[in-house]
């Protein structure tokens, strides 16, 4: 029987109205310091190379060395093949906690838990894109069905309910990070970013309503993630390529997608907000991935970032960022750096190992109360 668990899930939205992007951020509040068994659902920032296996999903997970319990819930999207670890990865290595392991691996075991992330997942339904005129062109695997997976393996470790909650309440939960892809991939599909953001609603729905079923299945401790700054990335710098100056800010970063993921997050906040009333029992802490990410790039040369190399892919080609939608990393001809410690971005879409482990730092320290790190 599984011990304690690490569970995460990715989401994203869509038709209701989005205004103005605004960014009021709320302040993280101090959880107890946990050591946790893990289940993990994810997306596109936690390539584990599932890709070749889809269906598929990866777990971490570790001995508990406190009544914490730690439940992840999240969507891998992405179909290359990722040497960089991936946000659980190094929440467990940080913890000094085994791997799990894929949950539909053959012959697997899931002592301390299991992995449900898929690789190029998202958060709303397949069926959701389809009717808007998108589709998924890696799997029609959604944060839904990880969740409905994530359920199934709960009934086969516990003997009733009750032994379910019981196990969930000594978790930390992790909902996300989830909802890029629901973006990523309307955007390579010629949707405006204008149509982008009514989908925004729907994403953090999806997020809030998975959020509310952890919960009710019995967890009391939960992390939810938002999005990173998009318009940083080599593959949304590639996509919406502005000759304008004034379009990016003063890191080189582009404004319109930065502040479609600020809305993203500011929506995601304000809807934690309303679950803390609801569940005012439950720990529900937001991890700011975008301040995160924009810590290391802002103070790059203090992490060890070559500064010439903080918009560019390590493992990629062509461009100024060294990014191509149709010749990804992976694809034959497509060289990798030799330096990736000196890279925050791996292949456009995914960090490299080094960028994880300074982002996973900053995230403990924020979401734990410890004290900060100096920058300048």
């Amino acid at each position: 029987m599984a011990g304690d668990y690490t569970i995460e899930f990715k989401a994203s939205l869509s038709n209701k109205q989005v205004i103005a992007p605004t960014y009021r951020p709320m302040p993280a509040r101090p959880i107890m310091t946990v050591a946790v068994d893990t289940d993990t659902v994810s997306d596109r920032l936690e390539s584990w190379g599932e890709s070749d296996k889809l269906p598929t999903l990866t777990s971490i997970e570790a001995k508990a060395r406190s009544k914490s319990f730690s439940v992840s819930l999240a969507s891998l999207a992405s179909s290359v093949r990722v040497a960089g670890a991936n946000w659980h990865r190094q929440y467990a290595i940080a913890l000094s906690l085994p791997l799990l392991n894929p949950y539909l691996e053959s012959n697997a075991t899931f002592d301390h838990g299991a992995n449900f992330a898929v690789a190029g997942s998202t958060a709303l339904d397949y069926t959701f894109f389809t009717t808007n005129g998108v589709y998924n062109p890696t799997t029609n695997i959604s944060l839904g069905d990880q969740l409905n997976w994530f359920k199934s393996h709960l009934n086969t470790i516990c003997q009733a309910p009750t032994e379910c909650e019981k196990l969930l309440s000594k978790a930390l939960v992790f909902v996300g990070e989830i909802g890029g892809n629901d973006v990523y991939y309307p955007l390579i599909q010629g949707k405006s970013i204008q149509e982008i953001y009514t989908y925004l609603p729907f994403i953090i729905e999806a997020i809030t309503n998975a959020v509310k079923e952890v919960t009710h299945l019995g967890a009391v401790n939960i992390v939810v993630p938002g999005n990173l700054p998009m318009g940083c990335l080599p593959a949304g710098l590639t996509l919406v390529f502005a000759g304008d100056a004034t379009t990016y800010d003063d890191m080189g970063c582009l404004k319109e997608l930065n502040e479609l993921a600020l809305v993203h997050n500011n929506y995601l906040q304000e809807s934690l907000a309303l679950l803390r009333l609801e569940f005012p029992h439950v720990d529900i802490i937001y991890a700011d991935y975008y301040a995160a990410y924009q810590t290391i790039l802002r103070y790059a040369a203090n992490f060890g970032f070559e500064e010439k190399s903080l918009l560019r892919s390590c493992c990629g080609i062509g461009g100024l960022y060294n990014y191509d939608e149709n010749r990804k990393c992976g694809s034959r001809g497509v060289p990798v750096c030799s330096n990736p410690v000196q890279y925050i971005s791996w292949d456009g879409v995914h960090l490299t190992q080094e960028a994880y482990r300074h982002i996973a730092k900053i995230l403990f320290q924020d979401i734990l109360g410890l004290p900060g790190i100096r920058y300048m």
